[in-house]
């Protein structure tokens, strides 16, 4: 009965740190929230425990969350970038737009228009 009510607790409490949804960083002001980071990260760290244990699956997990948390810091640097070159696009867009916004507009691709802006941006990871 006190191992239930142990398991009841703690998952209880796990879902209420899910809830709390903090700031992963803030570029240019604009903040990346936990959830979004771990919407992209949910499936594939299931797959991770899985397979993995220990020491090595807590660092397969921040690896990958790191991967991702870049892969949006890099895509808001890119719409932020886009809005004030006067061409906006919605958040949602996808990344086909996005790149064909940056080849239309300014003769480039993603990874040289990444390098041009990105040492210019206020990136704050938390």
């Amino acid at each position: 009965m006190k191992t239930i009510l142990t398991l009841l607790l703690l998952c209880t409490l796990a879902r209420a740190v899910d809830d709390l949804d903090g700031v992963a960083a803030r570029v240019n002001g604009d903040p990346i929230l936990v959830s979004q980071v771990r919407a992209l990260t949910v499936t594939r760290e299931s797959e991770l425990r899985q397979t993995l244990k220990g020491q090595e699956l807590v660092e397969a997990i921040k690896t990958f969350r790191a991967v991702q948390l870049n892969r949006l810091i890099d895509r808001l640097l890119l719409l932020q970038e886009l809005k004030r070159k006067s061409f906006p696009l919605p958040p949602n867009a996808p990344d086909s737009q996005i790149d064909a916004a940056i080849k239309d507009q300014f003769s480039s691709d993603r990874r040289q228009w990444l390098k041009r802006i990105k040492p210019k941006a206020d990136i704050i990871i938390y």
